[in-house]
């Protein structure tokens, strides 16, 4: 199957505990009402290896029975940031839309998304929620990627609101019908052997890291000279970079493009993914060699 100028993709991290009650049915959903869409998978690793790899045997098998989807594993956890910035590059489109493993869209969500989308082609979220966003390759040229020192899951989004902030840039939200969030408890998460859960499920190492990075009103309560100021939520939201903690170059920006050139070995990665299997493993071999 091909399918020519892609205006956007979807891509989705998940890991074992989701598979059945929450990633599957979401992956049937969006097979239904984006047919012609490229679907991006990233399986997270977990620390029950033999369980893992199981689970990994089950879904791939599956997912390779999928035209318009594309995956990649991982055996040990990877930060959501990593994540993501690994369905960026993945991408075959200049848009990509986020969905957390754990939503369910409906059939009014497809209409409501590409309506938003044609007077917003940067960056939006959805019903005020990172669970569901969309990010043009254009804006990370601009910001960087997400933050892959988050090693754990909470807190990278804040992180690119206020670097959206820094480059005036407003952080917008918009509601959108036909899409379902479940927001499933995190009992045995991907990073637990890394960090302990914080009391809104998410790691204590990303929060930890983000009081490293940046002065913040929202987590320490405390009055400073902010340089950065936005609106979420329906809330001001104040910060400041602290000194030295700016975002590292992760990857080569040119890794976006939609047609990567490999000199030394003459491959390419084209705006396409008829074959997409082959070709995503060819893409993958010559960045990581």
């Amino acid at each position: 199957m091909e399918h020519n100028n892609q205006d956007y993709s979807i891509g989705i991290v998940t890991y074992v505990n989701r598979y059945h009650t929450y990633f599957k049915p979401n992956i049937e959903a969006l097979l239904k009402y984006f047919p012609n869409k490229q679907i991006i998978c990233v399986i997270n690793g977990y620390p029950d290896k033999t369980r893992h790899l199981a689970y990994v045997k089950e879904a791939t098998r599956w997912l390779s029975t999928l035209d318009t989807v594309q995956y990649i594993t991982f055996e040990d956890h990877q930060s959501l940031a990593k994540c993501w910035n690994w369905i960026l590059i993945m991408s075959c489109a200049q848009n990509i839309l986020f969905l957390n493993d754990d939503v369910l869209v409906r059939h009014t969500f497809r209409q409501d998304f590409e309506n938003l989308l044609k007077k917003n082609p940067d960056f939006f979220a959805i019903n005020s929620s990172f669970s569901h966003f969309l990010l043009n390759k254009e804006i990370v040229k601009k910001l960087g990627w997400f933050d892959e020192r988050f090693l754990g899951i909470g807190y990278e989004d804040s992180d690119y609101l206020m670097r959206l902030a820094q480059k005036n840039i407003q952080p917008k939200s918009f509601p959108c019908r036909g899409i379902v969030n479940f927001i499933a408890p995190e009992l045995n998460p991907s990073f637990k052997n890394i960090s302990s859960i914080t009391s809104n499920k998410y790691s204590s190492i990303n929060r930890e890291f983000m009081e490293k990075k940046w002065f913040f009103n929202h987590l320490t309560g405390e009055d400073f000279d902010s340089d950065i100021t936005f609106i979420w939520n329906d809330q001001e939201h104040r910060a400041k970079l602290k000194n030295g903690m700016d975002t590292p170059l992760f990857y080569d920006y040119a890794l976006l493009d939609n047609n990567l050139k490999f000199a030394s070995r003459s491959k390419s990665f084209p705006n396409r993914f008829e074959d997409g299997k082959k070709k995503l493993k060819v893409f993958l071999k010559n960045i990581w060699v």
